[in-house]
């Protein structure tokens, strides 16, 4: 067994059958390749820099009342502006952990929330409606997790929901966002906030 280190977590490694790596118990699959590949990323490119831009990669609202941690306002659609993607991450973390902590614990109970038919992408009215089916199939592809397939918590199997903000960064972005983010934004919040997110 190997493992890498990001951010004082260790994240563990070990060969699967086929030679694939398996991180946190389930093959990591399809992540690679050329950005916006998948059929149902339809995201403008202008969308994607706007995003990277807030620091924000999966496009998290934000609470005025209750402002995220390292975000310093809020843009025209709601969206919360980051000092760094970290933090982005982060909040994405709790708004997925706080459905999951309510009972929903599949992709394919989560991501229909997560996206809803009857908003746009990115929350932009410009850019074309959500289409949770096509959401739900990139992040089901390029994370190797099941549709239906139960969640176990962060703490159990960190690579997995790993995986799962990477690829649903990547279709929201139109690319993959760098692991490095999703590490920093995962251990900020496995070490300090959780499970009081």
């Amino acid at each position: 067994m190997t493992g890498r280190m990001a951010a004082g977590v260790a994240w563990p490694e070990v060969a699967g059958r086929e030679g694939r790596v398996v991180r946190g118990g389930v093959a990591a699959r399809g992540l690679g390749g050329r950005c916006g590949q998948h059929r149902g990323n339809r995201v403008k490119k202008p969308e994607r820099q706007i995003s990277m831009k807030r620091n924000n990669p999966l496009n998290v609202k934000n609470n005025l009342a209750a402002p995220w941690l390292g975000s310093y306002g809020t843009d025209e659609g709601g969206h919360a502006l980051f000092s760094q993607p970290k933090y982005g991450i982060r909040a994405a973390l709790i708004c997925f952990y706080k459905k999951w902590v309510g009972g929903k614990r599949t992709l394919s109970e989560i991501i229909p929330e997560w996206a809803p038919a009857d908003d746009h992408q990115g929350g932009q009215e410009e850019n074309p409606m959500n289409d949770p089916v096509a959401y739900l199939t990139a992040v089901c592809d390029w994370s190797g997790i099941g549709a239906s397939e139960c969640l176990c918590s962060p703490a159990e199997s960190p690579l997995v929901w790993a995986d799962i903000m990477r690829a649903m960064a990547r279709y929201e972005l139109g690319e993959n966002c760098p692991w490095v983010y999703i590490f920093q934004g995962y251990a900020d919040w496995l070490l300090t906030d959780w499970p009081n997110a």
